[in-house]
């Protein structure tokens, strides 16, 4: 249960990151409303080109958009039962399965509304608004509101980015750890400032994109 603990409020952090500087834009502005399905990855250069073309002038384009991962998911679904069956039918057994059961939608339902999106010059999470059956319905992306203490875009910048890493590992990867200079920039403070958050996208596919941008992999 402390596990699923630590990844509950790992979701809660992914969309506290703090960007370098303040962007003059609304926290819930709409990126594009279309009929396209944001899960159908085969045809991602339609979907980049109605992205962009609703980005106002300026603003950096989407070059990629990462496919969702429900690892985090099952494996926090898996737990349940295994929590059960360690501690039969005793009222922690029942507990910790409950709790995981639940922890386990939270996090399905959050990998369908999130997208991982490369820029040119960082990446950022957006939310998918509207029916959750992203098949049948018109699809919004939307940016994550803002920082509750800054006020600015959920955003990384590549060049500040010092390091990542996913535990337990990139084929099985639960939790992605990535340190940066942005914040500590921001405020003034030496060193680095560490980050955790759930892996609800193809690790493979950030360490590819982010390797095509030159940021290392590893802590």
């Amino acid at each position: 249960m402390k596990i699923s603990l630590f990844l509950l409020v790992l979701l809660g952090t992914a969309q506290a990151f703090v960007p370098l500087a303040r962007v003059p834009t609304t926290t819930s502005s709409t990126i594009v409303q279309s009929t396209f399905t944001p899960n159908d990855f085969a045809d991602q250069l339609s979907l980049l080109d109605k992205l962009n073309s609703a980005k106002r002038d300026g603003e950096p384009r989407i070059e990629s958009i990462l496919e969702p991962s429900y690892t985090v998911a099952f494996a926090t679904a898996a737990a349940g039962p295994l929590i059960s069956l360690i501690y039969g039918g005793s009222l922690v057994g029942t507990i910790g399965n409950c709790v995981h059961v639940l922890l386990a939608t939270l996090f399905w339902v959050q990998t369908l509304r999130v997208r991982c999106a490369f820029e040119e010059d960082g990446f950022e999470f957006y939310n998918l608004k509207g029916d959750m059956d992203l098949t049948k319905k018109a699809a919004k992306l939307t940016r994550k509101p803002g920082n509750f203490v800054t006020k600015t875009e959920n955003k990384w910048v590549y060049d500040k980015v010092t390091g990542y890493q996913f535990y337990p590992s990139i084929q099985y990867p639960l939790i992605c750890y990535l340190k940066e200079t942005q914040t500590p920039e921001r405020y003034n403070i030496p060193g680095e400032q560490p980050h955790f958050f759930p892996a609800l996208f193809v690790a493979e596919q950030f360490k590819d994109e982010m390797d095509k941008r030159g940021v290392d992999y590893g802590v």
